[in-house]
């Protein structure tokens, strides 16, 4: 079950760019989703995670 943040909560941003893009054993092209956001609780507070390719 996921956490439930307080509505008043903010998140800084961290967005992740994705450096292989293919499979180095047998060259085919990696599934990259990109519809995904994690939200996570570090030392420097809360942080708000998505990729990009």
């Amino acid at each position: 079950m996921s956490a439930r943040w307080p509505a008043d909560t903010v998140f800084t941003q961290q967005i992740l760019t994705v450096e292989q893009q293919e499979c180095s054993v047998c060259g085919h092209d990696l599934t990259i989703c990109d519809h995904r956001y994690h939200h996570i609780f570090t030392l420097n507070g809360p942080l708000a995670i998505s990729c990009t390719q």
